[in-house]
């Protein structure tokens, strides 16, 4: 509820301030790779390329942008490991609810550029593989936050953006009949994206 409640405000404070424009996108997710850590083991893989859509509302005042966004991360897995090796993290999806600020530089040429930040939540469906019939893990959602830069051409943009998706594989132990809390893995994935978007009202 509080995360709807977060969202609603960003709408009205974004209508209230200033001209609302929305920014729709396709993008590919590259350079991709999933990372989990315990106390001082740390283990991970790499991803395979994905797509992703994302959905944005901006207002701008002067220089400065801010709004709220969405992304859908299209489902991917690692890929092929060496043999013998396996993980418990299959097919994943993320879906990022997130704020937005940035600043745009004002130019003499039709192109403009700007700095790009996104702060947010982490909306997760992963599958999760257990091996090991004494143990279950499930996904908990986490942080998701993103940095980079974009390109302004008319009402076309070009972003590129290092993201990163967190979320906390829990593990739960067999003892008997019963299921007890176990070791969890502070996760996460990061990759580069690259979106071609285009902006429209405002």
């Amino acid at each position: 509820m509080k995360h709807v409640f977060g969202v609603m405000l960003m709408v009205a404070l974004c209508s209230w301030l200033g001209a609302v424009s929305f920014r729709l996108a396709i993008g590919v997710d590259t350079a991709g790779e999933v990372i989990s850590s315990h106390e001082a083991l740390i283990i991970g893989d790499h991803l395979e390329t994905a797509h992703s859509l994302s959905a944005q509302m901006e207002c701008r005042k002067k220089g400065i942008i801010y709004g709220l966004g969405v992304d859908y991360q299209f489902p991917r897995e690692s890929k092929k490991l060496p043999e013998n090796w396996y993980t418990s993290i299959g097919k994943q999806t993320h879906i990022p609810v997130y704020g937005i600020l940035g600043y745009r530089f004002e130019t003499t040429t039709k192109v403009s550029p700007e700095i790009i930040v996104q702060n947010g939540y982490n909306f997760q469906r992963i599958k999760i593989h257990n091996h090991n019939e004494d143990w279950r893990y499930s996904a908990k959602n986490g942080a998701y936050y993103a940095f980079g830069f974009g390109l302004n051409y008319s009402e076309f943009s070009l972003n590129m953006l290092y993201r990163v998706n967190r979320f906390t594989l829990k593990g739960e132990r067999l003892n008997g009949n019963d299921w007890e809390n176990g070791s969890d893995y502070n996760s996460l994935t990061r990759q580069f994206n690259m979106s071609l978007g285009y902006k429209f009202g405002g």
